[in-house]
Formats: C-alpha cells, structure tokens, sequence
C-alpha cells in the first residue's frame, strides 16, 4: 500500500440530475502493482442507507468520472469504488441498484463489492483475493486484476 487517506479533505461535489451531490468517501488509498499505481475509493456500508440514497452516491461518482473530477481533485486517470457490505444479501441488493448507475444501465466495472466476513481481519491481505464482485455479472475478481 502507497497510502491511505481519510477525512474532510477527501469530499468533492457533482451535478447529478441538476442537484449537486456531494462525493464523501470513508477512505482513498492507493495500492503499488508491479506495472501500474491503482487507486481506490473505499465505501463502508453499515446497511443504513436506503437503495435510492445508494444509487445517488453511486450516480455521483459516475458523473465525477465522467466529468473527470478525480483528474481535477486527487491528479488519478482511473479509479475503482470498493463497497464493503454487512452481508452478502446486502451486497446482492446493492449490486444489483448499483446496474443502474452508469449511462446504459447495464452496470459499470468500476463499482466492486464484497462481504465484511470475507474480509478478516478488515482489510488485510484478504482483500487482493477473488472476493469482489460488480454490479455487471457473478464472476469473482482480484483486486489488482485488469
């Protein structure tokens, strides 16, 4: 791990649907692969917040993207949003929200889920396993897959 960050520092805003939204992640941090720095937004879900509230923030981050605001605010060409949920039902439900994020509807890979109990301790090296998921298929990925 190169770093890892945390804090008010980390928020930013984006017009989604003329509203502006803010982008408040629990954490960035940044990994070292053997070609490449990858860079990660972090989201902690403690199952609280409703789908419709899950995909504004899911909608935001595509529209920050697509605006190139994480060029503008951190200097990264590309990032992946991880979303750590309570349990794998929790997981399957915002997957499936987090299909109609992207401009086609159809699931953008940038969006990675996995369970809490697939993870222990929290984040250690669990993490790099095929535990992740998008909101585009089954598969299971590693997290510095391509």
């Amino acid at each position: 791990m190169v770093s890892w960050r945390q804090g008010k520092e980390l928020k930013d805003y984006v017009e989604v649907d003329g509203r502006e939204i803010a982008i408040i992640p629990d954490a960035f941090f940044t990994i070292e692969d053997q070609r490449d720095l990858l860079h990660f937004f972090l989201e902690a879900d403690q199952s609280t917040m409703t789908r419709g509230r899950f995909l504004r923030k899911m909608q935001a981050y595509w529209q920050w993207w697509k605006g190139k605001g994480h060029i503008e605010k951190f200097g990264i060409n590309s990032f992946r949003v991880l979303t750590i949920c309570k349990s794998d039902l929790r997981k399957e439900n915002l997957r499936a929200v987090t299909k109609q994020a992207d401009d086609r509807k159809t699931g953008a890979l940038m969006f990675w889920f996995a369970a809490e109990k697939d993870i222990k301790p929290f984040l250690s090296e669990s993490i790099l396993k095929p535990i992740w998921q998008t909101p585009k298929d089954y598969e299971l990925h590693e997290l510095l897959e391509d």
